[in-house]
């Protein structure tokens, strides 16, 4: 079954005051970069995340490479600790809040998927949408990680202090409009 998708519902929402915060050291990650096609694939997905995010009238969220560097390395650790692949866990969060008053992840797995597909399957869930379309949030990192066809992905989402208001995530978004039903685009 190579078009196999699993995703986690129970996304990671983190939030929290920024007079609150502890101040910690950046992100430094491994190091590790990605390859072509994993930097076409977390392209994409960041081009149908703002297209999504367009669509609704709200701002496109910034490229973090700190934010990229965090989810590649997440993306890498997946396939060790998902067993079996359908069982992906989350990274942890708290960390990120020394950078940012607010954060949140989505994850997903999928053997033989695309981004599309990931996308579209993250759209239609209401914890990965709220995430996704979260108008206190103004940064995102996306990642992948190709072992095969199998595709390891994290997105993880910041609200830098300087943003103002409400760090709130607010209500989960309606399903409609999808901007971008199409689950083609590249893969692994």
């Amino acid at each position: 079954m190579r078009n196999v998708l699993a995703l986690v519902v129970a996304c990671t929402l983190v939030v929290t005051a920024a007079a609150a915060c502890q101040p910690s050291s950046t992100y430094s990650g491994s190091g590790a970069q990605m390859t072509s096609t994993e930097q076409a694939i977390s392209q994409d997905l960041l081009t149908r995340l703002n297209q999504e995010r367009a669509g609704r009238g709200l701002p496109p969220l910034a490229y973090d490479a700190g934010l990229t560097a965090r989810s590649f390395d997440w993306s890498r650790t997946m396939p060790s600790l998902a067993v079996p692949a359908t069982h992906l866990h989350h990274s942890e969060l708290a960390p990120l809040l020394g950078r940012f008053s607010a954060a949140a992840e989505n994850i997903a797995w999928t053997n033989g998927g695309t981004s599309g597909l990931i996308s579209f399957s993250w759209m239609n869930s209401d914890l990965h949408r709220l995430n996704m379309l979260a108008p206190n949030v103004d940064v995102v990192g996306i990642a992948v990680y190709c072992a095969g066809h199998q595709m390891w992905v994290t997105e993880t989402f910041g609200r830098s202090p300087s943003a103002g208001g409400d760090p709130g995530f607010g209500g989960v978004p309606p399903l409609s409009p999808i901007i971008d039903p199409g689950t083609d685009g590249p893969s692994c």
